[in-house]
């Protein structure tokens, strides 16, 4: 007996089965996060980081149609908005009203005492800002349907990228395309280790709960400067080193001039076409070691020597992304990487 073509009823029945088993494994998908397993959610784009290019390039795609989620592993807005930029300018506008206040006198307006800056309430004012521009960013997303993802988002391929979420879980999320907004971070000196003491970052300063008397800040570049500035208004006694022959090496001749004059006027102690040779215990914190053979005294030492991508330990070689020597992601001049749905922005 020769088999005829299977019944309607058998192919009923088939397709049935052929749901349910969908259908469960789904509900296993979907119910996987629960039990500390994978969980898959399908975007046309993500967006690696959320800072200025991350979040402003998701809210944008968003008003475009697009289903977007954006992967942060701290607080939208990037280092920009949270340890750099707007924290250093408010605590700039806070420091410049206080030597304004010191300068009162010259202007004809006696105060009853001279005035006493508060570090910890210029602290707070400017976290206050900063989290009211954080909470904007926030919004934005909600009201253009942007999906924020708290974690650290890794590629795993051309169309998942995986996210250690805070409870030590993984969430992967299916796209289309990825977007690598990864930002950069402080260079530190293998020489001169940052302990978050008497050897820091910007991001230290930005939190600390006091600041010192005398301040080494090694580099002259705008981070440098600006923290200068910054310290020299607050009566921080402030030394400078800078191995290249101007402040600001990046930056035009004029410009550089313009703004060594305002540091002499500021009174910080510049040294130009020097490096820091040795750092070591001393009677005030550190002793620095100059290569001209002189020696710099301070409580503290900023290392503000440029900043580094953020380009390691997120999947990029395993993709094929091919990058710089210097840990840049190379682009074409539609910010398109070698692997064509994966885009790198900032």
């Amino acid at each position: 007996m020769t088999d005829g073509p299977p019944s309607s009823a058998f192919l009923q029945a088939r397709t049935c089965l052929s749901s349910k088993k969908a259908y469960i494994s789904s509900q296993r998908e979907n119910n996987a996060g629960k039990q500390g397993e994978i969980v898959i959610d399908q975007y046309q784009i993500v967006i690696i980081g959320g800072g200025p290019g991350g979040y402003t390039a998701g809210i944008r795609a968003a008003m475009l149609g697009a289903k977007v989620a954006v992967v942060e592993a701290r607080d939208l807005g990037g280092v920009c908005l949270n340890r750099g930029c707007i924290p250093s300018k408010a605590l700039i506008a806070s420091a410049t009203q206080y030597q304004k206040m010191k300068e009162a006198e010259s202007f004809g307006i006696n105060l009853a005492v001279p005035p006493v800056y508060d570090w910890p309430a210029m602290l707070a004012r400017k976290n206050k800002i900063v989290s009211t521009l954080v909470g904007g960013i926030g919004q934005l997303f909600k009201s253009h349907g942007v999906t924020h993802i708290e974690g650290f988002g890794r590629i795993k391929d051309a169309h998942h990228v995986a996210v250690e979420l805070e409870d030590g879980s993984e969430k992967v999320i299916k796209t289309d395309n990825i977007i690598v907004a990864t930002g950069s971070r402080a260079v530190n000196i293998p020489a001169f280790p940052i302990d978050g003491h008497r050897i820091l970052t910007s991001d230290h300063l930005l939190e600390a709960e006091h600041l010192p008397e005398s301040m080494l800040i090694i580099g002259a570049g705008v981070i440098g400067c600006e923290w200068a500035c910054m310290l020299s208004l607050l009566d921080v006694k402030v030394s400078m080193v800078e191995m290249m022959p101007q402040v600001l090496p990046l930056e035009d001749a004029g410009s550089a001039q313009l703004l060594q004059r305002e540091l002499k006027k500021m009174k910080v102690d510049l040294h130009l076409k020097t490096k820091v040779e040795r750092i070591a215990p001393g009677p005030a914190g550190v002793t620095a070691k100059l290569s001209d053979g002189k020696s710099i005294d301070a409580n503290q030492v900023l290392v503000a020597v440029g900043r580094a991508f953020n380009t390691e330990d997120i999947g990029l070689e395993e993709v094929g992304v091919e990058l710089q020597r210097n840990g840049a992601i190379k682009t074409n001049n539609r910010m398109q990487t070698n692997v064509k749905n994966i885009y790198a922005i900032g």
